[in-house]
């Protein structure tokens, strides 16, 4: 394959000028200019953050003006306390009953339903850090390697992933993790034994597959960008095609009110990142892509998905 030998700091570099501009985009509709007045708030429902400092997110405080008091609400709880100091029976004995559909140890929270009520019992205690709705995710991309500097990278430094110098792929090499849709392990560009494991959040299935309707093999499209061979076009190469990928599953077809959707609640995509901190010295796991959108809301970083993109970024 003439592949060469990895600049991972490089790669790194180029990837974190990316997730610099991805995460601005993500935060802010407007720019922000020193000297001069902040941008106002947006509208109350697209507030992905708590506001005014009653633990509760600002797009949930809207839902729950509008629900009804035996509405069962989806949301992510964070606590103060390291998960297993949590004392559930008494939250429960104070909040009325709730089940747990998730838990994430690396940012001590849990995926929940519950009414308006037991949010705002559970709001006021002091060992819960904040209350956010399970929203709606989608797949998104930007495919533009010339605006990120990738191809300039590529060119100067010619760094393409391979770590190890050798002709297979293994834990040993700049391993991407990708969660998204899952991944086409046929296609041209992926195959030969790229992808080093996947793991499926949606259906449990052990072998790696990609799905079509609405998710459009979009798992596949991100993989290929990340670390396509080139195999079959040289020009369409990844960013590292001599990368290692893991692959995590957790967009998937979903029927919402009638329609197919590429879709998955936030807990789920929360749930990826924490299989990737959890399996990331067995994988070698470097990088992490998640090329998705919650599509309308606003944050400020402290959010469950970012506090777990966090997590991923301290355990290295």
């Amino acid at each position: 394959m003439g592949r060469r030998r990895a600049n991972i700091g490089i790669a790194l570099g180029a990837l974190a000028i990316a997730l610099a501009l991805l995460v601005y985009a993500f935060v802010s509709d407007s720019p922000v200019v020193l000297g001069q007045e902040p941008p106002p708030l947006p509208p109350q429902e697209r507030r992905g953050f708590d506001s005014d400092g009653n633990k509760i997110f600002d797009n949930l405080e809207f839902t729950i003006a509008a629900a009804a008091p035996q509405d069962s609400l989806a949301v992510i709880v964070l606590f103060n306390e390291d998960l297993n100091q949590v004392d559930f029976p008494a939250l429960r004995q104070a909040a009325g009953p709730f089940p747990i559909r998730h838990q994430f140890r690396s940012i001590n929270g849990i995926s929940t339903n519950m009414t308006s009520a037991a949010i705002n019992a559970l709001a006021g205690m002091d060992i819960v850090k904040q209350v956010e709705p399970d929203v709606p995710v989608f797949p998104a991309i930007d495919t533009s390697k010339v605006w990120f500097g990738v191809k300039k990278a590529q060119a100067d430094f010619g760094f393409d992933g391979n770590a190890d110098g050798l002709p297979t792929y293994s834990k040993d090499d700049l391993v991407i993790a990708i969660v998204d849709t899952g991944i086409d392990v046929g296609h041209v560009d992926l195959d030969g034994g790229k992808v080093i494991a996947f793991h499926d959040s949606i259906n449990s299935l052990t072998a790696p597959y990609d799905e079509a309707s609405d998710c459009g093999y979009h798992g596949t499209h991100v993989s290929s960008i990340a670390a396509g061979s080139g195999d079959g076009d040289p020009t369409l190469a990844g960013v590292a095609p001599g990368a290692a990928l893991v692959v995590v599953k957790v967009l998937g077809n979903k029927l919402v009110d009638g329609e197919i959707l590429c879709t998955a609640d936030l807990s789920q995509i929360v749930g990826g990142v924490q299989w990737v901190i959890d399996n990331r010295a067995t994988y070698g796991i470097n990088v992490m892509n998640m090329s998705l959108t919650d599509n309308q809301f606003c944050a400020d970083g402290t959010g469950a998905l970012s506090a777990s993109a966090d997590a991923a970024v301290d355990v290295g």
